[in-house]
């Protein structure tokens, strides 16, 4: 069995396909000249990173249904502890997902920005019209 760091064994179909050149180049140069640059590409996968793990994400929802949110609203809407949560957001925070405001002892968070609130909602719209129901039944819990 290989280990993480070992380079993945390319089965023979796939050979084949390399090394007979079975692609279009207008295609291949199409989708290079469009596609992201390298450094942009590991930021869209940080960002991707940051929504991945659950608590994470029900902290986001919080924060897309109620705009701005202390850590006890969030903690509370979502039933998690306050030092799991402020972990959490202190992650966010990081990785320029979540912003915050100091108001006396709290601080609000909320979505750093557009951006974010629209990428967060059409994967909750891709979720909801991929699962039909699917997901639904699977009982998961944070």
């Amino acid at each position: 069995m290989n280990s993480k760091n070992d380079a993945k064994v390319i089965e023979p179909p796939y050979e084949l396909i390399e090394s007979s050149a079975c692609f279009n180049n207008e295609h291949v140069a199409n989708a290079r000249e469009g596609m992201a640059s390298p450094a942009d590409i590991v930021a869209m996968s940080e960002v991707f990173k940051a929504a991945s793990e659950p608590l994470r994400a029900a902290i986001l929802s919080s924060l897309m249904a109620a705009d701005e949110l202390c850590v006890c609203d969030i903690a509370a809407s979502i039933d998690a502890s306050r030092s799991a949560v402020s972990r959490q957001l202190r992650y966010l925070r990081e990785h320029d997902i979540v912003s915050h405001r100091k108001a006396a002892q709290l601080v609000f968070y909320s979505l750093k920005d557009q951006c974010i609130k629209d990428l967060l909602d059409r994967c909750l719209q891709h979720v909801r019209h991929s699962s039909e129901g699917a997901i639904d039944n699977a009982q998961a819990t944070l």
